[in-house]
């Protein structure tokens, strides 16, 4: 897909459901275009920052997969959502959202627009399910800074000043 300036991306295309729908669109932007901060990224622009590991679970590498999709910290929250897009999909296009390949399911929670016709979906379904992602992303994102705000916080008050 190519993209022009002045040219909005056929997710932005996609109407907003509520006014709180429009507040849940740019943590999910940051993901689809690799902006959004995690322990990969910092990695790479601090040099005293060493450990990849994901500050929630602790049991892999906090990659913006491992965020989404595998983070056991985080599975009382997405697991309802994914539960409700899987009922969306099976529903209309009897495809089952959990037996699909990380890969396609990030796609699908981060651009659904790019399978649109791979699945045969029309504009109703299009908005149904990115509701439910865009509803999805910003409740982990708001998990994760809600933890790590705590974490750094209580980090802060054990640090000596010299």
């Amino acid at each position: 897909m190519e993209f022009y300036q002045g040219k909005l991306h056929p997710l932005l295309k996609i109407k907003c459901q509520s006014a709180r729908d429009i507040g849940r669109i740019p943590p999910k932007l940051k993901m689809l275009t690799g902006t959004y901060i995690l322990q990969s990224h910092r990695i790479k622009m601090y040099e005293n920052e060493t450990d990849l590991m994901c500050f929630i679970c602790h049991q892999g590498d906090e990659t913006l997969e491992h965020f989404i999709l595998e983070c056991e910290g985080l599975s009382d929250i997405r697991n309802p959502i994914t539960d409700e897009i899987n009922a969306i999909l099976k529903g209309s296009t009897n495809v089952d959202f959990h037996e699909q390949t990380s890969k396609v399911k990030m796609q699908i929670l981060l651009d659904i627009t790019m399978l649109r016709e791979n699945l045969k979906l029309d504009t109703k379904l299009m908005a149904k399910i990115e509701y439910c992602s865009r509803r999805l992303l910003f409740l982990l994102h708001t998990t994760r800074y809600s933890f790590l705000s705590k974490g750094w916080k209580k980090d802060k008050k054990n640090v000596k000043v010299l």
